[in-house]
């Protein structure tokens, strides 16, 4: 099921969560709950958990939420078997995006966009299918401990230091500002990459 309302926020919520008790007697394998507008609003829609159990929403394979509120992420029992998850614009603390990842056991791609209260992004050990992974636009984001067994990282934003040896095999980064990051990328940044294949930067300079 997908939605897509640019003018729909906390107040509409009971239609929004008769939407979503529909695709979950649906047994929806795929949602999609985009709300993304120019104008900000002053309460994003909070995204209603406790609408979803291990039965109802054991058929979710992908989820994709823009421009919503994440809390209550702790006990979450409906995303055994969600293998993709996008999160665009949303509003999570890191504490409520890590309890939300230690239940995705079986996650294998994950996508994160304009968050913008993120400072750390820590992937639990217990995401062992994770392979695939792209941050982009989130300017308070200071630290990624990446998880073993990762292939690529997508990267978009200001350079953060890869803290860890890793098995990543292709990185993609674009970065405001290429030159400053030089002498990491050409000193530090090959030995926490033993077995990359693929590296690509790309600059993106901001003229005044």
């Amino acid at each position: 099921m997908e939605v897509e309302f640019s003018t729909l926020h906390n107040e509409h919520s009971q239609h929004i969560d008769r939407w979503l008790n529909f695709a979950i007697a649906s047994k929806t394998k795929q949602l999609i709950l985009d709300f993304t507008c120019v104008q900000q609003p002053s309460e994003p829609y909070s995204f209603p958990f406790q609408l979803f159990d291990a039965a109802n929403g054991s058929y979710l394979q992908y989820m994709k939420l823009a421009s919503v509120s994440l809390n209550q992420t702790t006990n979450i029992k409906f995303l055994l078997n969600l293998s993709k998850l996008e999160l665009v614009d949303v509003k999570i603390t890191d504490e409520e995006l890590g309890n939300l990842l230690s239940n995705c056991k079986v996650l294998e791609f994950l996508g994160i966009s304009h968050c913008l209260m993120l400072t750390c992004l820590i992937l639990p050990h217990s995401l062992n299918h994770l392979k695939h992974l792209h941050v982009s636009h989130c300017p308070l984001l200071q630290e990624i401990e990446l998880n073993f067994g990762l292939i690529t990282l997508d990267y978009e934003g200001l350079l953060i230091p890869l803290a860890q040896p890793s098995t990543l095999r292709n990185i993609c980064i674009k970065l405001s500002d290429l030159f400053s990051a030089l002498p990491y990328i050409f000193t530090k940044l090959p030995s926490a990459l033993l077995r990359l294949e693929m590296l690509t930067l790309r600059c993106q300079e901001i003229e005044v």
